[in-house]
C-alpha cells in the first residue's frame, strides 16, 4: 500500500505540475492518506532508558509473551 501511494504521489505531482488537473487531485489525496497513515501507525513503546558511560555493557533479550 505504502508504495502504490508513493507511487500516485510521485507521477501526481510530476503530472499535476504539467498542467493536468486529475492528476493533481490524486497527488493531494495520496499524500493525505499517506500522511494520515503515518500519523494513526503505532509507535514504539520505550521499556527501558538508562545513560551508559564508558565501559558499560547491557544484554537484550527477546522472551515471548505469555499467553
Amino acid at each position: 500500500m505504502e508504495r502504490l501511494l508513493g507511487y500516485l504521489l510521485r507521477t501526481g505531482t510530476r503530472k499535476g505540475l504539467s498542467g493536468s488537473r486529475g492528476w493533481a487531485m490524486l497527488a493531494i489525496g495520496a499524500g493525505t492518506v499517506r500522511l494520515l497513515r503515518r500519523m494513526s501507525a503505532r509507535k514504539p513503546e520505550v521499556v527501558w532508558r538508562q545513560r551508559l558511560a564508558p565501559g558499560d555493557r547491557f544484554e537484550v533479550t527477546v522472551r515471548p509473551n505469555p499467553k
